[in-house]
């Protein structure tokens, strides 16, 4: 009845937000309190009592995937509100969430929506779910000649990141290669990083596009007149760290650079403005921290006349529509506890100052940022009794959560307020939709875990089940054959 009631009072699924800056973001004093955790557990049971009940989880498979479907409806809903014109089009970067149910959901319920790939690979897989090729956007700073052949006979939408792509286009084209692709050129607008290094590219040392600058502007105009085919503007500032200001100002060095080289050129040649992505999520919070209505005005107050229909507009948001609508749901496989009323073993522990530890059937084989740099990736957590029950929370102790791969770097988090653990009851891995499926290890060889969509349908939660956990033999086909395929 309880799992009945909550499902009625949240037939509908509506997405919040709550303004917060980047340092907000990346606050976990009230994410980690006691009342935060109970909310979560209270909110996300249903879920958990319907997996259980449709026996999802089992010894063989221990961990699943759940994707949202509700959440994501609701924040591309958001999204294409915000920036509803018929000449924007909104390619999800793919290189977040790849899964091809999820993302053929979206090309089913959105028109304005299509696909970014970061390779040749992920921008056909998109055409191969069946995005037009007019809404597909290939970037990358490495193109071979091979792949824009193949690229370009298709129609894909490519941005170039440098001369030699230039070059090997205009190379292809004098060949009498026939193509529907239009052509961008990434520049760095130079608005400077945000809070983690690696995931900015917009500071003066970033790999990626040529510099846009006032000491580059004659020679941008001289590329432009060489190669008549490049007729966009692109930009991707970064996405986790980067406050709503830096991407503002992105959006301005790319439509004063399209005006400025226009001007010089005598003719409009530069038509379609591509901002990338790059708004920040919130991994404290169960709200999304940046409603896309709020950066729509605050590029209509900046830049007004960036949105007049002048130019073709494309954006590349991942982590900012995936992140909050998947979690990982794993039962706990064992405990090693640090208590000095327990066992011997555990005595030591608790004398060494360790904390109790928490295995889970995932690690970081699939959450590989989170243990590779868990200051800046730290994740929410739900837990809850073998039989989906609500956990006894009078106390919560710092908890490390490790996974199952052989290195002693396999945590999920460490330090994280949980309660007490044992053997197959559950822990829920909050905001877990994008960046982990897609950035799978295969270190140690573990399969990769089955995912479910889920939707409210009729005072039911319904799962789909868009990709089944891997078999070994698929695990194994990664490395190879046993002899030699060809000998030369």
């Amino acid at each position: 009845m309880l799992v009945q009631r909550l499902l009625r009072s949240r037939s509908v699924f509506s997405i919040t937000f709550r303004k917060m800056s980047v340092a907000d973001a990346n606050n976990w004093s009230t994410a980690d309190s006691k009342s935060a955790f109970e909310t979560r557990c209270r909110e996300y049971q249903p879920i958990v009592q319907s997996a259980l009940n449709k026996q999802l989880l089992s010894e063989e498979e221990p961990v699943i995937d759940l994707f949202d479907l509700d959440c994501f409806r609701a924040r591309l809903q958001n999204l294409t509100d915000a920036f509803g014109e018929d000449f924007i089009t909104h390619g999800l970067s793919i290189k977040a969430q790849p899964l091809a149910g999820i993302l053929n959901f979206a090309r089913k319920n959105f028109k304005n929506v299509g696909i970014e790939g970061a390779s040749y690979q992920e921008v056909l897989h998109g055409f191969n779910i069946g995005f037009d090729p007019r809404q597909l956007i290939f970037d990358s700073p490495v193109k071979p000649k091979h792949e824009l052949i193949k690229a370009m006979k298709k129609g894909f939408y490519i941005n170039l990141d440098n001369i030699q792509d230039m070059e090997t286009v205009d190379e292809i084209l004098k060949e009498g290669i026939q193509t529907d692709s239009k052509f961008g050129i990434r520049l760095n607008p130079l608005v400077g990083e945000g809070t983690i290094a690696a995931s900015s590219t917009a500071g003066i040392s970033s790999k990626f596009g040529l510099l846009a600058h006032k000491e580059t502007i004659d020679t941008l105009v001289q590329l432009f007149k060489k190669y008549p085919f490049v007729q966009g503007y692109h930009c991707h500032v970064g996405s986790q760290g980067i406050e709503l200001e830096k991407l503002v100002a992105a959006c301005k060095v790319l439509y004063d650079t399209a005006e400025t080289v226009n001007e010089k050129l005598g003719r409009r040649q530069i038509n379609t403005i591509d901002i990338g992505g790059g708004i920040p999520t919130s991994y404290t919070e169960p709200h999304e921290c940046v409603d896309f209505k709020q950066y729509r005005e605050a590029i209509d107050n900046a830049i007004p006349g960036f949105f007049s229909g002048d130019y073709r507009i494309l954006t590349e948001f991942g982590r900012s529509v995936f992140v909050k609508s998947g979690v990982i749901l794993s039962k706990v496989f064992t405990t090693k506890d640090a208590n000095l009323e327990g066992t011997a073993f555990d005595r030591v522990r608790a004398e060494g100052k360790q904390n109790p530890i928490i295995f889970a059937h995932c690690g970081s084989n699939t959450l590989v940022r989170e243990a590779y740099n868990p200051e800046k990736w730290r994740r929410r957590f739900s837990m809850f009794n073998s039989d989906g029950s609500l956990k006894n929370v009078d106390v919560l102790k710092s908890t490390d959560v490790a996974g199952p791969l052989c290195f002693q770097g396999d945590y999920i988090c460490k330090n994280v307020p949980l309660p007490n653990a044992k053997k197959d009851d559950l822990i829920v891995v909050h905001d877990c939709g994008g960046y982990t499926r897609s950035l799978y290890s295969r270190f140690n060889s573990r399969p990769a875990h089955a995912v479910y969509g889920i939707e409210r349908v009729e005072g039911e939660i319904k799962f789909h089940l868009f990709k089944a956990k891997e078999t070994d033999e698929e695990v194994l086909s990664f490395w190879g054959s046993m002899e030699p395929l060809s000998t030369i």
